[in-house]
């Protein structure tokens, strides 16, 4: 049964692989298709360290508000959680698989289970934000105007699934060894 888990996981990977190529294939022709900008390979050093500043701060969008630090979490989370993703894969055919290394390191596990947590709350906030302003503002003053609501939708559900699968597989990676050890390895996911 493992095995049939193994590969449906390993087949669907493949299609989601093959669908990004070819959707970011149509993208880079889209772009290509476009006028060239010269002045673009200018001073690469320097924008390449202003584009880093801007993904690693969220300058323009954090502003110390409540929707963004919540926005920051859900961004940094999709990096800092991404070490689950290769885990899971692992713990697919074996149970009690972990990352070389860092796999049973106790200060990566309390900072991926302190990630899945504060996702999990900022990602919660904003659709909470978004309803409210769906609700409070109607029609073109409402910031959401116009925009498909669907793939919103689909995306804070995308992140909750993630989020709610990080902290699940921790909990039962606890509770395969018994929660033996250092209290510290599943201070977030220990089932009460």
């Amino acid at each position: 049964m493992r095995s049939v888990f193994g590969l449906s996981a390993y087949l669907i990977t493949v299609v989601a692989i093959v669908a990004i190529t070819i959707r970011s294939l149509e993208l880079y022709r889209r772009i290509k298709a476009g006028q060239a900008d010269p002045t673009r390979s200018n001073q690469k050093t320097k924008r390449f360290i202003l584009m880093t500043k801007e993904v690693l701060t969220h300058a323009k969008m954090l502003k110390f508000t409540g929707s963004g630090i919540a926005h920051w979490f859900v961004m940094l989370g999709f990096f800092a959680l991404s070490g689950t993703l290769l885990n899971a894969y692992g713990q697919v055919i074996n149970p009690e698989f972990a990352l070389p290394l860092i796999g049973h390191w106790i200060v990566y596990n309390l900072f991926t289970e302190s990630f899945a947590w504060l996702t999990g709350i900022s990602i919660v906030t904003l659709i909470g934000i978004r309803q409210v302003t769906r609700i409070t503002n109607k029609g073109r003053s409402s910031r959401f105007y116009g925009s498909a609501s669907w793939k919103a939708y689909y995306v804070e559900g995308t992140i909750l699934a993630i989020v709610f699968c990080v902290i699940t597989l921790r909990g039962l990676e606890g509770a395969l060894v018994g929660y033996s050890g250092n209290p510290w390895d599943f201070a977030l996911s220990k089932p009460a």
